[in-house]
C-alpha cells in the first residue's frame, strides 16, 4: 500500500505566478460557457497547486511500494478528475443560486463607509464633498489594519476588511457572506505582500507585484465573482495586464525606496531605525499605487487617453492617506513591526548585516518550545541564579496548522557555560538535548546535541509558570519575527570569560580623522589591531568622547569613530565603546586633551535657574569647581542631553550592532562612578591623601537641606540631633580637615549623616544615567538589545589599613568616603556588608531587571596591584579590596570584570599572576575566582611586552576551553 506524506508548505514564489495564470485565465482551457470555465479552472487549480503539495516532492527518496511512474501519473490524473468533478458541482451550483437569489443593490453602502459617514456628518455637511471624504476615511482605517502587526494586526485586518464589505443593506445571509470575503481579501492582500517583498527585493519588480496583488485582490474577493465569473475574469485580464499601470507602480516604489535610501544615507542611517519613518514611507507608497492604478483603470473603462497629471493627483492624495494609515498601524501595534517593515524595505542597512554574518558576527535567530514533565523545581533554581546548571525532562512542541502536537519525553541539560568552570559539566553527557550559549565553542559531540547545533553566540532561556520552556538564539529572541513571550527570559551564559584591550586616547586628531598628516598613525593603529588579533584578544575598548561627537548642541560628529570602528570589525575583533561622558585630560595616563562640550554649562545653568555660571559643575572643600563631569547633583539636569548622546549614538550605529561586545557607559572623572575627590583642581589631594570632598555647590547644599529634613522631619530636630558643634546650620563640614582627623566623621551623628547622603547621592546618579542608557539600548525593538551595558567603579585602595597577624586593621578609609563608594553609619565594613561595597553594587543589581535583554556589568579597577604598594604611608590593600568587591558582587548575583590600574604594571609577570587568580575559571576549585573579563590597560603595552604577551595566552588556555578541531572549523 503507498503511503504519501502530506505537504502543507506553499511557496510563494512558486504558487503567486501559477495562481495569477489561472486568474488571468491564460491557460488554453479557456471557454465561452460560465460553467465550462468554472470546471477547466478548476481542473487547472487541482492539477497544478493542490495534487501537487499531496505528492512527495521531487528529490525525496521513494518508498518501495509506491507504484511506478506511470501508474502515478493515472493515480494522478484520477484524483485531479475527481477533484475536478467535485469542485466544479458545488461552485456551479452556488453560482446559479447566488444569482438568483443575491442580485447585487445598485446603491449600497459598507458598514465601514456608514462609520465613517456618521462621524464626518457632524463636520462636512456638503454630502458630495463628504463622500470623498468617506473613501479617503476608509482607506485610512484599512492601511492601518494592513501595517498593524502581531495579533493585533489580524485581528484588526480581518474585522476591518470585513465592515468594509459588508451592508447592512443586503439581507443576513448576504451580510455574513461579504463580511467572509472581505476578511479574506484583507489577509490575502497581507500575505501576498509578505510572499512578495520575500521574493523580490528590486523596488520597481516589487511595485509592480504589490499593485496586481492589490487589484487582483479587491477584484477575486468580491460577490461577482460567483454572480458572474466570466466578467471576473474580463477584469482581472484587463487590470493585471496593464503595462500603464505597471510602468506607475515601479516609477512609485522606485522613486520611494530611492528617495528613502537617500534621505537615510544623508542622516547617517538614522532615518531608517526609526520604525514610523520606515513603515510611513511603505504605506504611502502603497497609497499611492491604490490611488494612480486605480484613476488608470477609471480612465481606460471610459475610453479616455491617460491623463497623467489626474493619476499624480490622485495617487499624491491617495498617498497621503497612506503615510497616516501606516503610521497610525504601526504606532498602534507592537513594536516588532519594525523588523518587518526593515524587511519590505530592503534597506541599505542588510548590506553591512548581510557582510557582518559572513564574518561570522551576525544574527541568526531561532527558537523551539517545550513543555516541562519533571524538573520545575531544578529549573526554578536555575533562572534564580542559584544553581549553574538543570537536568530536566521535556516534551517539543510543535504547532501543524494551529494545532499543537508534542513530542516525546527527552531530558534536556541547561548549563550557563563559562559559569565557574571551563567547559561543560559531566551531567550533559546523560543528556539528550544540551542549552548553553556559546554552541561554536563546544566539541563536535558536545554540538550535535546542542538545541540549536548551527547557532554561535547568545542563547535564551524563557520559562512559564504553567510549566513551558522556550529556547532561542540572537542577540535577543524578538528577532525571531513569530517570537512570542511566555514569561520571564535569562541569558545562559555565565558569561565567557573576556580578554580586551584598550586601545589609544586618541589616534591622529578626533576632530580632523581624515587629514593626510595622521596617515602613519592609523596605519600603526591597524597593525596593533592586527597583533591584538593574533594574540586572540576579544574587543577593543575606545572612548567615544561626547566633547568630540557634539561640539554644538544636537550637532553630532562620528567621522572618526566610523573609521576606528570599522577598523576593529575589519580585523575580526568586537568593539567597546566607552560613552565618555567625561573630560579627557589630568587623570593619570592622559595623553589627550578632549574636554566636555563648553556649551553643557550654559545649558546647565539655565534649566537650574541660577545666575551662578558654574551651577552646574562640583565644588569641593577648598572652593574649587571642576569641569572633569557635570555635579551629581545636576544629574537630573544633565539627563536629557545624556539620553541625546545614548540616542543618536544608537542611531547611527544600528548597523555595527553585531561587532559591539558591551556598551560602556562614563558615570563620573576618568569614566569612573565616584567624585572628582583625587583630581587635579584641587591643590594636595592626589594619591595617597584622604582627597578633597566635593559637597560645597549650592544644589549639593540643597540636597543635604532636604535630606536632613525628610530624615528628622525638621531642620530644628536635626540640628538637635547633630549636637552643639554641627547643628548650628545645615551644611556639608565647614572645617573637613578637622572633620577626618578628629574622628567625627565616624564617631557622631552627624558624620554618619552626611557620608550617609554623600553616597546616596553618588548612588542615586549612577542609577539615574545607567537606568536612561537601559532605556535607550536595552528596550524591545532597541538596535542594541542584548548587549550589555559596562560601568567602572575605582579601586581607591589607599588610606585603607594595612596587615598585621594575618588580620587587617582598617585606618579610617578617607580616600574611599572622600569618593563617595562608602559610608560610616552602617557598620557594614565586615564580610557580611561587603566590606562596605553592598549598597554601591546593589545599584548595579536593582538594574538588572530593568532590561531582559542588556545586563549591567560593573568593571572594577587595580586588580593587578599587590597589598602593602608603596609602603606603610599609603596604607595601601588594593590585592584585599578587588577579593571584597568581586565575592559582593558574586554574592549579589552581579557578573563583574576587572581592570588594571597602570599600564607599567604589565611588564610584571607577578601583576599578570594576581589578576589571573581573581578570574572565575583559574583555580582548581571554582568558586576561587570572581571576575569574569579583565580589559588590559593598554592594547600598545600588552603588544609591546614579551611578558604580557605570554602572560596574555597562559590566562586565555587556562579560562577558557579549547574548541575541537571540527568546532574551530564550523567558526
Amino acid at each position: 500500500m503507498s503511503r504519501h506524506r502530506v505537504r502543507l508548505r506553499l511557496n510563494g514564489a512558486r504558487i503567486f505566478p501559477i495562481a495569477l495564470g489561472l486568474l488571468l485565465g491564460l491557460s488554453p482551457l479557456r471557454s465561452e460557457g460560465k460553467n465550462t470555465y468554472i470546471r477547466e479552472s478548476v481542473s487547472l487549480l487541482s492539477r497544478e497547486t493542490i495534487m501537487p503539495e499531496i505528492l512527495p516532492a521531487k528529490g525525496k527518496t521513494v518508498e518501495q511500494n509506491q507504484p511506478p511512474e506511470g501508474a502515478q501519473n493515472q493515480a494522478l490524473d484520477a484524483a485531479n478528475q475527481t477533484v475536478s468533478a467535485i469542485m466544479y458541482a458545488h461552485l456551479a451550483e452556488a453560482s446559479d443560486l447566488y444569482t438568483k437569489a443575491n442580485p447585487a443593490p445598485k446603491d449600497r453602502h459598507s458598514y465601514l463607509e456608514n462609520a465613517v459617514d456618521g462621524a464626518l456628518s457632524f463636520a462636512v455637511k456638503d454630502e458630495a464633498q463628504r463622500k470623498e471624504y468617506d473613501h479617503l476615511g476608509t482607506e485610512f482605517l484599512k492601511t492601518a489594519a494592513l501595517f498593524s502587526r502581531g495579533k493585533i494586526g489580524v485581528a484588526t485586518t480581518l474585522v476591518t476588511y470585513g465592515l468594509d464589505k459588508a451592508s447592512p443593506d443586503d439581507t443576513p445571509m448576504q451580510r455574513a457572506a461579504d463580511f467572509t470575503l472581505g476578511a479574506v481579501k484583507g489577509q490575502s492582500i497581507k500575505m501576498l505582500f509578505g510572499a512578495v517583498s520575500r521574493n523580490y527585493s528590486f523596488a520597481p519588480t516589487k511595485g509592480v507585484f504589490m499593485g496586481i496583488a492589490a487589484r487582483d485582490a479587491d477584484i477575486v474577493f468580491d460577490r461577482q465573482t460567483f454572480t458572474d465569473p466570466l466578467k471576473t475574469a474580463d477584469r482581472l485580464k484587463a487590470e493585471t495586464i496593464n503595462p500603464q499601470a505597471w510602468l506607475f507602480d515601479a516609477a512609485v516604489f522606485g522613486a520611494a525606496e530611492g528617495a528613502f535610501s537617500g534621505v537615510n544615507k544623508a542622516m547617517g542611517g538614522r532615518l531608517v531605525q526609526n520604525p514610523l519613518a520606515s513603515g510611513m514611507v511603505m504605506g504611502g507608497s502603497f497609497g499611492m499605487v491604490n490611488g494612480g492604478s486605480g484613476e488608470i483603470m477609471r480612465q481606460q473603462a471610459e475610453g479616455k487617453p491617460i491623463d497623467w497629471t489626474k493619476v499624480v493627483q490622485k495617487g499624491m492624495i491617495d498617498g497621503g492617506v497612506g503615510v497616516l494609515g501606516a503610521g497610525a498601524g504601526l504606532k498602534f501595534s507592537s513594536t516588532q513591526a519594525h523588523a518587518s517593515v526593515e524587511r519590505m524595505l530592503a534597506k541599505p542597512a542588510e548590506k553591512v548585516s548581510n557582510t557582518l554574518e559572513r564574518w561570522h558576527i551576525g544574527r541568526t535567530t531561532q527558537a523551539r518550545e517545550f513543555v516541562v514533565v519533571d524538573g520545575k523545581e531544578a529549573l526554578d533554581k536555575f533562572t534564580a541564579r542559584h544553581e549553574g546548571a538543570a537536568t530536566l525532562n521535556v516534551r517539543e512542541v510543535k504547532r501543524v496548522l494551529g494545532v499543537e502536537k508534542f513530542g516525546d519525553i527527552k531530558s534536556l541539560f541547561v548549563q550557563r557555560f563559562g559559569e565557574g568552570q571551563p567547559g561543560i559539566r559531566p551531567a550533559a553527557n546523560a543528556a539528550d538535548i544540551l542549552a548553553t550559549c556559546f554552541p561554536e565553542k563546544l566539541t563536535a559531540a558536545e554540538r550535535a546535541k546542542h538545541v540549536f547545533p548551527t547557532a554561535k553566540g547568545t542563547i535564551w532561556l524563557e520559562t512559564s509558570e504553567a510549566g513551558r520552556l522556550k529556547l532561542a538564539t540572537g542577540k535577543t529572541p524578538w528577532e525571531h519575527r513569530n517570537y512570542n513571550p511566555i514569561g520571564k527570559i535569562v541569558r545562559l551564559d555565565g558569561h565567557m570569560i573576556t580578554m580586551n584591550v584598550m586601545g589609544p586616547l586618541e589616534i591622529g586628531s578626533v576632530h580632523d580623522p581624515e587629514n593626510p598628516k595622521y596617515k602613519d598613525a592609523w596605519n600603526n593603529y591597524d597593525g596593533e589591531l592586527a597583533r591584538a588579533k593574533k594574540l586572540s584578544a576579544d574587543a577593543v575598548s575606545t572612548d567615544v568622547w561626547w566633547g568630540a561627537v557634539e561640539p554644538k548642541p544636537g550637532q553630532f560628529q562620528f567621522k572618526y569613530y566610523d573609521i576606528l570602528s570599522s577598523k576593529i570589525a575589519s580585523q575580526g575583533l568586537k568593539w567597546v565603546p566607552i560613552l565618555s561622558l567625561h573630560e579627557c585630560g589630568g587623570n593619570v595616563g592622559d595623553t589627550a586633551n578632549v574636554p566636555i562640550p563648553m556649551w553643557i554649562w550654559s545649558k546647565l545653568q539655565s534649566s537650574i535657574g541660577s545666575s551662578n555660571p558654574d551651577a552646574g559643575k562640583f565644588k569641593s572643600e577648598q572652593g574649587n569647581v571642576s569641569s572633569e563631569y557635570v555635579d551629581f547633583w545636576a544629574t537630573k539636569h544633565a539627563l536629557p542631553f545624556y539620553r541625546n548622546v545614548f540616542t543618536e549614538f544608537q542611531n547611527h550605529f544600528a548597523g555595527k550592532a553585531p561587532i559591539i561586545a558591551e556598551i560602556n557607559v562614563s558615570l563620573g572623572p576618568a569614566g569612573e562612578l565616584r567624585y572628582p575627590s583625587y583630581n587635579y583642581h584641587d591643590q594636595g589631594s592626589g594619591w595617597p591623601t584622604r582627597g578633597a570632598l566635593q559637597a560645597y555647590s549650592d544644589l549639593a547644599r540643597e540636597s543635604l537641606k532636604t535630606f536632613a529634613i525628610e530624615k528628622y522631619g525638621s531642620e530644628e530636630a536635626a540640628k538637635q540631633a547633630w549636637g552643639e558643634k554641627y547643628g548650628t546650620a545645615i551644611e556639608p563640614p565647614k572645617n573637613a580637615e578637622d572633620f577626618y582627623a578628629s574622628g567625627d566623621y565616624r564617631n557622631t551623628q552627624y558624620g554618619k549623616d552626611f557620608f550617609d547622603w554623600y553616597s546616596k547621592s553618588l548612588q542615586q546618579h549612577g542609577n539615574q544615567v545607567l537606568s536612561s542608557a537601559l532605556d535607550v539600548f536595552g528596550s524591545k525593538g532597541s538596535a542594541f538589545a542584548g548587549i550589555d551595558l559596562g560601568a567602572k567603579i575605582p579601586g581607591v585602595h589607599w588610606r585603607m589599613g594595612y596587615w598585621e597577624n594575618g588580620n587587617i586593621v582598617f585606618t579610617g578609609r578617607q580616600a574611599e568616603l572622600s569618593a563617595g563608594l562608602i559610608s560610616t553609619g552602617k557598620e557594614d565594613w565586615n564580610e557580611a556588608g561587603g566590606y562596605g561595597y553592598r549598597p554601591l553594587l546593589s545599584v548595579f543589581k536593582d538594574l538588572q531587571t530593568k532590561s531582559p535583554f542588556s545586563r549591567v556589568v560593573p568593571h572594577f579597577t587595580a586588580l593587578e596591584l599587590p597589598d602593602g604598594q608603596d609602603g606603610a604611608i599609603a596604607q595601601s590593600l588594593p590585592n584585599s579590596l578587588a577579593k571584597w568587591v568581586g565575592k559582593e558582587a558574586n554574592n549579589q548575583g552581579l557578573i563583574i570584570k576587572g581592570e588594571n590600574a597602570l599600564a607599567g604594571t604589565l611588564y610584571d609577570k607577578a601583576a599578570w599572576e594576581r589578576m589571573a587568580h581573581l578570574l572565575k575559571g583559574w583555580g582548581d576549585n571554582p568558586n576561587d575566582g570572581f571576575y569574569n573579563g579583565l580589559t588590559f590597560l593598554r592594547m600598545s603595552d600588552v603588544l609591546a611586552s614579551e611578558v604580557a604577551r605570554q602572560q596574555f595566552a597562559e590566562i586565555l588556555a587556562r579560562v577558557r576551553p579549547a574548541p575541537s578541531e571540527t568546532a574551530k572549523q564550523a567558526q
